[in-house]
């Protein structure tokens, strides 16, 4: 990336600027649109991923610096659209497709990748070894979640692919989800919309995919107006 020094850095005037949060997903080579900002600093962040680069026509981008977490605080001048080239520590490429606008304020551009699957590396490999039995990996993943602990090999997901909605009673609705090279962990939110007690019972969110649910808090029944937190384990298939 072209460095430019100026006498006050772009990373300081971001972190005295409010910026407007866009999330959006993209696979690897596919791109994104995004309104930004001709009279203030932008940000441009790929969830799980360090950049390592960002190309534009020559003069759109003035002046870029990187920061701890692997985002790149930058600013432009130009009036018209122009594209960003986006390139990763991981290997991935991305097209941000600019759309400047000078009375736009500070823009945070958060790309999730679709593709990412995790990391497996000789550490992953070897906390993972430590488990005797299939079952064993799966109880050992439940409870880290629960725990509130990502397991080694995890990260954060845009995508839940599981398809919540109302079933017997009870509203089912994503929360948040992890994947992993072969899995994916969703966490749901169960609530009980009907006026009677409802037994919960794991096959309520079984379903193609689906290789094991946990409730927390543990519980037999949900009464009317309270909910519980299910953690579904599902195979990650492309």
């Amino acid at each position: 990336m072209k460095k430019i020094i100026f006498p006050i850095s772009l990373m300081s005037l971001a972190l005295h600027h409010s910026a407007y949060a866009i999330d959006v997903t993209a696979n690897p080579f596919g791109s994104v649109n995004a309104i930004i900002s001709s009279s203030e600093p932008n940000v441009i962040h790929v969830k799980n991923d360090s950049i390592k680069s960002l190309s534009a026509k020559a003069g759109a981008i003035i002046q870029d610096e990187a920061s701890n977490d692997g985002s790149v605080v930058f600013s432009t001048l130009e009036k018209n659209p122009f594209s960003i080239v986006i390139e990763t520590e991981k290997g991935f490429t991305f097209t941000l497709k600019a759309n400047p606008k000078e009375k736009s304020e500070s823009v945070s551009v958060v790309i999730h990748n679709l593709a990412e699957k995790g990391e497996i590396s000789d550490e992953v490999i070897e906390s993972l070894s430590r488990y005797q039995s299939y079952s064993g990996l799966i109880t050992a993943i439940l409870t880290d979640f629960i725990n509130g602990k990502v397991p080694d090999g995890f990260v954060d997901s845009w995508r839940t692919k599981y398809k919540a909605g109302n079933l017997d009673g009870l509203k089912v609705r994503n929360i948040q989800s992890w994947v992993g090279q072969n899995m994916r962990v969703v966490k749901l939110d169960l609530t009980n919309i009907s006026t009677d007690e409802i037994e919960l019972n794991e096959r309520y969110l079984w379903s193609q995919g689906v290789m094991a649910v946990a409730y927390y808090p543990k519980a037999s029944v949900l009464r009317p107006n309270t909910r519980v937190f299910a953690y579904v384990i599902m195979k990650e298939v492309d």
